[in-house]
């Protein structure tokens, strides 16, 4: 009887907690969107994402047959991740044209083969961006086929203007 008397009780903590919580959740996310600092909007909101996800998996232990309104609280960043993503997108844009035209240096590794460092700095950018989609882990097949879908978009758009940069600056010569 001891252990489900403080499961009860932790559990009422637990709702208590939520309703605090909650709409504090739901107000920094409106102000995120608001927001137009590519990496403050991303490091709120993966804190925030971390943090709630902890909460859930807490009130999953203490209440495990009570659906609680956290059960979709993936769905509340879905729009700040979509805002990022476009964000990003544009800053990718700048990123990749000020890589190739910039910084890389074509060098020859053999007679037809020439070595872009900008090709490397792209990919560690793609990279970056799948990794952040891979921390907002979607349970809904819906949703993460649509933000998939858009990060497929963006890296597809991304390795299209760095070939025709490459293409650009090698047909200068190098």
């Amino acid at each position: 009887h001891g252990s489900t008397r403080i499961k009860r009780e932790g559990g009422n903590q637990v709702v208590e907690l939520l309703g605090k919580v909650i709409p504090a959740v739901k107000s920094t996310l409106e102000a995120e969107q608001k927001s137009n600092a590519e990496n403050d909007v991303l490091n709120d909101c993966l804190g925030l994402y971390g943090a709630v996800a902890a909460l859930k998996k807490l009130c999953k232990e203490l209440q495990p047959n009570v659906e609680i309104v956290l059960d979709k609280f993936h769905s509340w960043f879905y729009h700040v991740l979509e805002m990022w993503l476009q964000m990003v997108q544009g800053l990718t844009e700048v990123r990749v044209k000020k890589s190739v035209l910039q910084f890389d240096q074509l060098t020859r590794v053999d007679m037809l083969v020439p070595y872009s460092s900008s090709v490397v700095d792209v990919m560690t950018m793609d990279n970056h961006l799948c990794e952040v989609i891979d921390i907002f882990d979607f349970p809904d097949e819906k949703s993460r086929f649509k933000v998939i879908e858009k990060l497929t978009k963006q890296l597809l758009e991304t390795s299209k203007q760095l070939c025709d940069l490459l293409i650009q600056k090698s047909n200068g010569g190098y």
